[in-house]
């Protein structure tokens, strides 16, 4: 754990691998965003619009933004709390 640690404060305290980790996630993006919308599609039985690809791409900002705040969490804990804990705690505070 403490190897995951230090690659994530340096990560996080170093602007160019900062940049890269954010420009990993705006892939990431354009890849889980299909799929969402695709599975909002399904659960409304509504074809896909406009709306779809919107509300799918606000659920996937959410989500990584959550996982961005829950790694931030844990690595200025030390570690002390597991990721997911502050994960679902990260969702919690957007669903509420």
């Amino acid at each position: 754990m403490e190897d995951e640690l230090e690659i994530g404060r340096l990560v996080h305290s170093t602007p160019a691998l900062h940049a890269r980790h954010l420009e990993k996630q705006l892939a990431w993006r354009a890849f889980l965003e299909p799929e969402v919308a695709r599975r909002i599609e399904h659960q409304d039985g509504v074809p896909r619009d406009t709306a779809h690809r919107r509300a799918a791409a606000a659920v996937v900002a959410c989500a990584l933004s959550c996982l961005d705040a829950a790694s931030a969490a844990w690595i200025t804990e030390g570690g002390s709390v597991p990721i997911e804990a502050l994960y679902d705690e990260a969702v919690e505070a957007v669903r509420s």
